[in-house]
């Protein structure tokens, strides 16, 4: 659907062969006071005939804006949705309805306007339960995990999804199975767990491939990608990005063609390609303007941030840093602070080393303790780990003990299996041991860091750190 033109032109000549025929077929023309399910609504005042072309209007309405969500228009998108809905609750017809307020969840989802999407899938649960629409009643906890996941709530997200995949394995429903996985990949990953994330994503994908889901498919593929990202497997992550590229084009899923560059970005990042990074990361940021997808946005300034720290460019970092922290905060998107935190404490670190400016410094501490704190609530291993590798670092450069830090952070990286991080996390710890005097264990670490970038293919950082 997401990519046929052909399909959005016949469903457009449907609905104006209706606003033609019946000019109170527009929603605008039964926007009053909204009349309650049962005795006086709207369909009881209608002939067999006009129902059915209402309902086959709002068919029509539901299918194009569909089709304007997947192509990223989504104010036209709005405008069908919202007129659907309010003929929905007119007519009183729990079907419709249900799908008008999945489909509006979807595209808040896309916005990033968590409120809403609790809002219209909470409808949706309800009126699915009383209706016995399991599907839906499925796709609504799938919605409702996403707002759990989004805002750090990862316990009930993980729960929702559960919920979800049992149902739908009970019902057969192939197509959300295969999504269900998918979240549940990416919750578990955000977990740092990542064993269970590939496994997870690797099923869904392959339903994907079996059912003919090239949308689902080019998701899974994007997943399985930063996994293998994550675990230092670059090459191999490209090959899964730029396979999901083709699809992402291919089917005219904008936001999906996005995420996909802004993840090659990161790859482009890691490999010290930073000016590269930074082309795919504005390209990625273009689009998600464009659709209006605020989650990504904030994401996409957060790498623009930290490929501008590493490039030593702070002014430029700083104001990607804040505007993405200010977005995050205004749409309670909490899953996302510990990261934007540490960005902020790096910035500032690096400022401090290259300026030599001691208030920047204690900017820096500031801001890693709110990051501790924040990462010790949300129970984020990964962003945990990575805080503490900072937390070291900047406590030693104010004569404070480090030592705690980089040793859970050590653990943490070796249960996960995060390679790279690890590797990272035995060099800054070996530096700081040599400045405190401790020339033996020092060199431990340091030859424990370059066994563990050596065994990803990573040593080049690790030299271009030393030298």
């Amino acid at each position: 659907v997401y990519a046929n033109d052909e399909a959005l032109e016949f469903f457009t000549r449907a609905i104006e062969s209706y606003e033609k025929l019946r000019h109170d077929l527009t929603a605008d023309r039964v926007s009053g006071p909204r009349r309650p399910p049962g005795a006086g609504s709207l369909k009881k005042n209608l002939s067999g005939t006009e129902l059915k072309r209402k309902r086959k209007y709002l068919e029509a309405l539901l299918y194009r804006g569909n089709i304007f969500t997947g192509t990223g228009e989504v104010e036209k998108a709005e405008d069908d949705l919202k007129r659907g809905l309010v003929l929905a609750e007119e007519l009183a017809d729990r079907k419709p309805l249900i799908d008008y307020l999945l489909q509006l969840s979807h595209l808040c989802l896309i916005v990033g306007d968590v409120v809403k999407v609790h809002e219209y899938s909470s409808r949706a649960l309800m009126l699915s339960r009383r209706a016995g629409e399991k599907m839906c009643h499925a796709e609504s906890l799938n919605n409702l995990g996403y707002v759990n996941y989004v805002q750090g709530n990862y316990s009930r997200g993980l729960s929702n999804f559960k919920q979800a995949l049992k149902l739908q394995r009970r019902l057969n429903y192939i197509e959300g199975i295969a999504k269900s996985l998918n979240n549940l990949g990416v919750l578990y990953f955000n977990r740092g767990n990542l064993k269970k994330s590939l496994e997870l994503s690797n099923e869904s994908v392959e339903i994907c491939e079996k059912t003919g889901n090239l949308l689902g498919k080019a998701n899974g593929l994007n997943n399985i990608g930063y996994i293998h990202f994550s675990l230092g497997n670059y090459h191999e992550a490209l090959n899964y990005f730029k396979e999901s590229l083709v699809l992402e084009k291919s089917i005219g899923n904008k936001r999906g063609y996005a995420i996909t560059l802004k993840n090659i970005g990161e790859i482009n990042f890691s490999l010290e390609e930073k000016e590269e990074a930074v082309t795919n990361y504005k390209e990625a940021l273009a689009i998600f303007n464009e659709i209006g997808d605020n989650e990504s946005r904030v994401i996409c300034k957060y790498y623009l941030g930290r490929a501008y720290i590493a490039l030593e460019k702070f002014t430029d970092a700083r104001n990607f840093l804040n505007t993405a922290k200010f977005l995050a905060e205004k749409l309670k998107f909490e899953g996302v602070f510990g990261i934007i935190y540490n960005a902020l404490a790096e910035l500032n670190l690096t400022c401090y080393t290259v300026r030599n400016d001691r208030r920047k410094l204690t900017e820096a501490s500031r801001i890693i303790n709110k990051a501790i704190d924040f990462s010790k609530k949300h129970k984020s291993q990964e962003t945990f780990a990575e805080t503490c590798v900072l937390a070291g670092r900047i406590y030693s450069a104010l004569g404070k003990d480090p030592i705690k830090y980089f040793k859970k952070s050590i653990n943490i990286f070796k249960a996960l299996g995060i390679l790279f991080e690890l590797g990272k996390a035995y060099y800054y710890y070996s530096i700081v041991l040599k400045r405190i005097g401790n020339k033996k264990a020092s060199e431990i670490n340091m030859r424990k860091a370059e066994v563990t970038l050596n065994e990803i293919n990573r040593v080049e950082w690790l030299k271009k750190k030393v030298n």
